[in-house]
């Protein structure tokens, strides 16, 4: 089985990975978080079986969250990733298009 984290906070993009991951065959299960630190502290379990890592570049606040929460974003776990997944390549979204190798 490979594994594909994601990072996402918005309903229509998860469920678009949803949709979209059947397509890539058996084999693949998609793990999903929707705040950094909750990815960061949960996904070690899945680095042996890392394939593909999506991280959200605009992370909104869930409700009731405190800023300890949502600090760090996609950079802090881009950067935890980078340092786990032997020989992965990490990329952040800044904006339509645009990424920045990790």
């Amino acid at each position: 089985m490979k594994t594909i984290l994601i990072l996402e906070d918005n309903d229509e993009r998860i469920a678009a990975f949803q949709k979209v991951a059947p397509l890539l065959g058996d084999g693949f299960e998609l793990k999903i978080w929707r705040d950094a630190p909750s990815m960061m502290a949960e996904c070690e379990p899945f680095f042996r079986t890392t394939a593909l890592i999506s991280l959200d570049h605009d992370l909104n606040p869930m409700p009731g969250a405190t800023i300890d929460r949502v600090r760090g974003g996609c950079r802090a776990v881009s950067r935890r990733l980078h340092a786990g997944v032997p020989g992965a390549d990490s990329f952040v979204e800044r904006g339509p298009g645009l990424f920045d190798a990790q």
